[in-house]
């Protein structure tokens, strides 16, 4: 049998080829409808399997509301990324912090003599002698810890000795009571002397003029007031204490620095009142606060302890 290779009939004139695509046109519309039936089912395919990602991921990141913890979570953002970043863990205190950047992190290395072993060698020692007392390591204070932990306001004071001189000094950068007494001590304009006297402030003129000594707040700061050494006086101002106790003082200043022992699995202290009434106190866990306000009324002479603490 031969095959066809022209459109056009020799002795018919009829259109072969149009004639046959159009008859098997006719014969596949049946399967148009199934066509379009699948490619609808495509879609609705795809769009089941983007709602069962997006419930995948509604599980994973739901998974976590099975624990409280998350409920107690923090988040720490900074006003400055470019300078400090921070991050929260769920035992952060909530609250709004500020940073001093006193200046930049320096690498330091420092390399020792070998030793041939760790345990058996000596290290070079003659003789080693242990006291009892007598030892003391001291530690510059930090501004924030000072006026029962509320902290010294830092900006710019005044100063005038009694030859008359004046001299404003910034103390916006300092952070401790030894970098005050620096600054107040290396300032050649005013001839006066700072040192530390207890738990307050002494500043003496040497100067040796007429006038007096005058200390006070610069334009706009309180400095001054908050070190305690705002006055006017013949030749030496002591100023008021600014090292004690208070409400916002960190429990790891007490002790000498050693701080103070808080444990997680049991109770901190013990109160028993006249009625033999005990109150277990737990310091450690910031998650279990007393919901109740408890009046222990045998203590402070019968006036009375309320122990109260918020829930939020």
């Amino acid at each position: 049998m031969g095959t066809i290779t022209a459109g056009i009939g020799l002795i018919s004139g009829i259109d072969i080829a149009s004639l046959i695509d159009n008859l098997i046109a006719l014969e596949a519309r049946a399967k148009t409808p199934l066509q379009l039936r699948l490619a609808t089912l495509q879609t609705r395919k795809t769009a089941l399997l983007d709602i069962n990602a997006r419930l995948l991921n509604l599980k994973n990141a739901s998974s976590s509301f099975r624990l409280n913890t998350i409920f107690r979570s923090a988040l720490a953002s900074s006003t400055n990324t470019d300078v400090l970043t921070a991050t929260a863990t769920g035992a952060a205190q909530p609250g709004t912090y500020s940073f001093l950047v006193k200046q930049l992190v320096s690498t330091s290395q420092k390399l020792s003599r070998g030793f041939a072993d760790r345990g058996t060698t000596p290290v070079g020692l003659t003789q080693l002698t242990i006291e009892m007392g007598g030892g003391k390591v001291s530690t510059d204070t930090d501004l924030a810890y000072l006026r029962g932990g509320t902290g010294v306001r830092r900006g710019k004071i005044e100063i005038t000795d009694t030859s008359g001189a004046k001299a404003t000094i910034d103390l916006s950068s300092a952070t401790t009571i030894g970098e005050v007494l620096d600054a107040i001590n290396t300032n050649t304009t005013v001839d006066v002397t700072a040192k530390v006297d207890g738990d307050h402030l002494v500043v003496t003129d040497n100067a040796g003029g007429v006038g007096n000594l005058d200390i006070d707040d610069a334009v706009g700061y309180f400095t001054a007031s908050d070190l305690g050494i705002v006055g006017n006086d013949l030749t030496e101002i002591t100023g008021t204490d600014i090292n004690f106790l208070g409400g916002s003082t960190p429990l790891a200043l007490l002790n000498d620095g050693t701080g103070v022992l808080i444990r997680d699995a049991v109770f901190d202290i013990k109160i028993t009142t006249r009625n033999n009434t005990e109150y277990d106190i737990d310091f450690g866990r910031i998650d279990n606060p007393i919901t109740d306000a408890t009046l222990l009324e045998d203590l402070n002479d019968g006036a009375g302890v309320r122990l109260n603490s918020d829930t939020d």
